[in-house]
């Protein structure tokens, strides 16, 4: 029915209208692929992180603007990172208790 597409704050859920195509050589672990007909939204890539590996958004980021890691430890690189640099999140006030933080920019240096 695709209520929740239109019900999602976000705007991120996405609708299936044909079959999915896949890349022959990328590891999809176990997440199975969605039929036609079915609204999904991202998974953080669940089965790296079971394994203990990044999403593959984190690993293949150029520029490395993506952290991922547990914010549960104080210590963890985007514990460090939201504290440090004021981490935001969208729609908080919703109570969807969003766990993707947005950072502020950093300065640059003069030249």
């Amino acid at each position: 029915c695709r209520y929740c597409m239109a019900a999602c704050p976000y705007g991120v859920r996405v609708f299936n209208w044909g079959k999915p195509k896949r890349v022959p050589d990328f590891d999809y672990g176990r997440v199975e692929p969605r039929p036609k007909g079915v609204v999904e939204k991202c998974t953080f890539c669940v089965h790296r992180v079971d394994e203990g590996l990044d999403p593959a958004c984190v690993v293949s980021c150029p520029a490395q603007a993506r952290i991922f890691g547990d914010l549960n430890d104080p210590e963890s690189a985007v514990s460090v990172a939201v504290r440090d640099r004021g981490g935001e999140r969208l729609l908080e006030d919703k109570g969807t208790k969003p766990q993707v933080f947005y950072l502020r920019r950093r300065r640059r240096r003069p030249l």
